[in-house]
């Protein structure tokens, strides 16, 4: 299964988990936007063409060294260079004599990964390369640059390997949605997912500030979803151990939404759908303070107060 992401709200699967050119979420083939070098990662964006899903595939880039055409150098640059066997250079970068080889068929200097490092000019050590289009061949790929402060140019060289995707969650259809990530919605403080704890907040005080667990969400537009409410329903379990104040406190309750009257024990509080709008989750909550909430409405009604100012 994939790692959830809560601060991006993606799906980050590795390359053990997915593979290169295929939707991870419905198998696919994505259509890919321009790549992009992210220090050591190179980030592909796509979006799926079948399911909708849109996210970025993730290379590894391994540094494997510069070619620096001779001709871009400076007159000065190109007499530190002796053009015999082998060509010497003092780098800033290795602080010390290297020896990048001369290509004369291309008029090119390789340096390899021990001679220079990614993004720094091996000629004379600056930071500030202007990179071009990258050009890719079979597990590599080559990026053009321009210096800008010795005005030398050259391509970097590095090896990719695929290291996996990552998937925005809110484009993926719904039943995707909750078949990785288990169903969650959001309530009036934060997200909520099967068997947490929720307080309900109903303005209409048929089930005044009731502790419950969440037993099942069914997310709007799933075939589970059957009410006809426009919000997901959230199936709660509000059944507990209450107080013979609270549980008077729920008869009436319940007579003023039905009209009538019934015992305790007729009143269904195992399976009650609530809008995610009318909850408060309370998961965390000390036994000592679930204890005190089942007691009257009156306190349940100011840990509410509490729950949403501190939790949100």
């Amino acid at each position: 299964m994939p790692r959830y992401d809560i601060e991006t709200n993606e799906l980050v699967y590795t390359s053990a988990e997915s593979e290169p050119f295929g939707c991870p979420v419905c198998g696919a083939e994505q259509a890919y936007d321009e790549s992009n070098l992210l220090c050591i990662r190179l980030q592909s964006p796509w979006k799926c063409p079948e399911c909708g899903a849109t996210g970025s595939a993730y290379d590894k880039l391994t540094f494997d060294g510069h070619r620096v055409a001779l001709a871009t150098l400076s007159p000065e640059m190109r007499q530190e260079f002796a053009a015999d066997e082998t060509i010497r250079k003092h780098c800033l970068i290795a602080k010390d004599t290297v020896m990048p080889t001369y290509e004369e068929t291309t008029n090119e200097l390789f340096f390899s990964k021990e001679e220079s490092a990614g993004n720094i000019c091996p000629v004379c050590g600056s930071g500030e390369l202007d990179y071009g289009m990258a050009e890719h061949f079979d597990d590599g790929i080559v990026y053009p640059w321009n210096c800008g402060d010795c005005g030398s140019a050259g391509k970097e060289y590095g090896t990719v390997a695929f290291d996996g995707h990552n998937v925005e969650v809110c484009t993926m259809p719904v039943e995707k949605q909750a078949a990785f990530l288990g169903v969650r919605t959001i309530c009036i403080n934060r997200q909520i997912g099967k068997d947490d704890l929720v307080l309900s907040a109903v303005e209409d005080g048929s089930f005044p500030c009731l502790p419950g667990r969440v037993k099942d969400i069914d997310m709007l537009g799933t075939q589970v979803h059957t009410t006809g409410n426009t919000t997901d329903d959230v199936h709660v379990d509000f059944t507990g151990d209450y107080s013979d104040r609270r549980k008077r406190e729920i008869i009436e309750a319940d007579a003023r939404r039905r009209g009538c009257e019934i015992p305790f024990e007729e009143i269904c509080l195992d399976d009650v759908i609530m809008d995610p709008s009318c909850l408060i989750c309370i998961s965390g909550i000390g036994e000592q303070t679930l204890r005190a909430v089942m007691e009257s409405e009156e306190n349940a009604l100011r840990y509410a107060v509490k729950a949403v100012l501190v939790m949100r």
